[in-house]
């Protein structure tokens, strides 16, 4: 299962830096990182959790040091490691990652990857019964919002739809779910709406099967 382009990009991107190519200086993220990171995701809505597993211990070692990896590669790979964690439902994993991404981003003045690992330590705030963990995944998103940063926002609200509804605010959740189906028919990603993803069976349960399949249908 997987992705062949993908697991080629991992192949080619360590064969690249087993050579001594610098290609980070061309690409935003060292590109190890982009392709494992986009491999993981694959992987897991697949149902190849193994192989989603295995990606994201790679990641945490590849970034494990300050060297290189730069910051924002290891605030990647701690953000990835968050999202999938928190659709296993793992919330200590969750904040681990969450936590440590949100130190390591301000420390940097990583803004975007501080306010996105922000909505999962939220999340997993929420999660464990603290009372300001929707109030940060609302400033998080405010952030990416007011910096006219679009991507991933499916995803996050509808982390943001569980974490209301964990916590009894029903209609709220309705609220960002129906959020949730306009970004992905603005944005045409279909993906998010996933079954595998534990945001779209809840968002069935709340606004019927039949609002979700309309948009992914275009």
């Amino acid at each position: 299962m997987g992705s062949p382009g993908l697991e080629h990009g991992v192949a080619m991107a360590d064969e690249y830096a087993g050579e001594g190519h610098s290609l980070a200086r061309t690409f935003q993220h060292d590109p190890r990182v982009s392709c494992r990171s986009y491999d993981t995701f694959t992987h897991w809505l697949m149902g190849d959790r193994k192989t989603a597993t295995a990606r994201r211990r790679e990641l945490l070692r590849l970034t494990e040091y300050d060297s290189r990896p730069s910051a924002s590669d290891r605030s990647f790979a701690l953000y990835v490691d968050a999202v999938v964690a928190a659709w296993e439902g793992d919330a200590r994993t969750a904040r681990s990652s969450g936590a440590e991404g949100v130190r390591l981003a301000d420390e940097h003045g990583l803004l975007y990857w501080k306010a996105m690992l922000g909505v999962l330590e939220g999340w997993d705030r929420t999660h464990s019964g603290q009372e300001d963990g929707l109030t940060l995944m609302h400033s998080s998103l405010a952030e990416l919002r007011n910096s006219r940063t679009h991507l991933r926002r499916p995803l996050h609200l509808g982390l943001l739809g569980q974490a209301q509804h964990r916590t009894g605010r029903t209609e709220d959740a309705k609220t960002t779910f129906h959020a949730l189906l306009a970004a992905v028919g603005q944005g045409d990603e279909p993906v998010y709406l996933h079954p595998e993803l534990p945001a779209t069976r809840l968002l069935h349960d709340l606004l019927g099967r039949g609002a979700a399949e309309a948009v992914a249908a275009g």
